[in-house]
Formats: C-alpha cells, sequence, structure tokens
C-alpha cells in the first residue's frame, strides 16, 4: 500500500498547550485585523464628497440626467456595468452580478436609495441585452458622455466593472 509522504507545508504536530498558546496568538491577530478593517472602512464613509456634472446619459425614451437616477431618493447606487461600445455582449461577470440582484429592490428603497446601471455600449444594445436576461433594473448608456472616463470606469485596456454611490443634496450630487 502506497502511503504519500507529508507536504513539507504541513504544519507541525505539538501539544496541547502549545496549540492553545498559538491558536491565542492567531485569535489576537485576526481581531487586530478586524479592527484595523473597521478603521479602514470608518476612513473610507468619512471621505469628502466631490460634486459630480449632472451628465445626460441616454435611456431607452431619449435623454436622462444623473440627477433623474435618483428618482424621489437622496442616495444612488449605479453599477457600472462592462459593455464597451464594439462589444456585441456584456461583460459575463457584470451579467451574473446583475442576474443575481433582487429583482424587487424593495430594501434599498426603504432606505431611500435608487438603483441604476451605466455603461458604455449604445442604448439599444443595452435594452436588448436586458431583455434577453429579464432585468427589470434602469440601465442608462453613458456613450456621448465623458462618465466613465472623468471616474475612472474606463481604462487603457477597456471598461472596468464597480459601484458609485452618488448622494444628492438641494438638487446637486
Amino acid at each position: 500500500m502506497y502511503a504519500p509522504e507529508q507536504p513539507e507545508a504541513a504544519p507541525p504536530v505539538v501539544d496541547r498547550a502549545a496549540f492553545d498558546d498559538a491558536l491565542a496568538a492567531q485569535v489576537r491577530d485576526e481581531k487586530e485585523l478586524t479592527r484595523h478593517g473597521d478603521r479602514v472602512s470608518a476612513g473610507r464613509r468619512r471621505l469628502p464628497m466631490v460634486r459630480v456634472d449632472d451628465y445626460a446619459f441616454t435611456g431607452p425614451n431619449g435623454p436622462v440626467r444623473l440627477t433623474e437616477l435618483f428618482g424621489d431618493r437622496y442616495m444612488l447606487l449605479v453599477q457600472n456595468v462592462m459593455y464597451a461600445p464594439s462589444w456585441d455582449e456584456a461583460c459575463p461577470a457584470c451579467t451574473w452580478g446583475v442576474d443575481n440582484l433582487p429583482a424587487d429592490m424593495g430594501r434599498l428603497e426603504e432606505e431611500g436609495i435608487a438603483f441604476a446601471m451605466i455603461a458604455q455600449a449604445p442604448i439599444e444594445k443595452l435594452d436588448a441585452w436586458k431583455a434577453s436576461h429579464g432585468w427589470p433594473h434602469t440601465w442608462v448608456s453613458s456613450g456621448g458622455t465623458s462618465y466613465h472616463d472623468d471616474w475612472g470606469w474606463t481604462q487603457p485596456e477597456g471598461p472596468v466593472p464597480g459601484y458609485s454611490y452618488y448622494l444628492l443634496r438641494d438638487g446637486v450630487p
């Protein structure tokens, strides 16, 4: 019967006291890592804001301003979907992400948050992709605007995915 050799990366076997000491040290390190992550997250939440242009996107029925995407909400969550103008389909990972959003975004609405998707592809491509996946979410095209370039959603190698969070104050994003 063949018995494989133990890999060099396998941890040593020690007595219970040594294990308990090592575990306690690991738990201390993990708690510090959690606290550090909490501090970093708090710092991000306290970053100053910058005014954003009221971009005129293209929706299925014509121009849609950024401020209109808020509806009657004070905050807007935007999913920046990778869908370049020359592509025939949206990014598979972005598509998977939207496929797994709840069709009913009621929880966001309860918190005063609107949701929309923005991509660079022409609105006709966005509408066709949206229909083929049965998505109910608002999706507008930033083609013809500098939105993607202004906010880093397009890099030299192409579009990048991510989320933007906008706050509406006195009608200004």
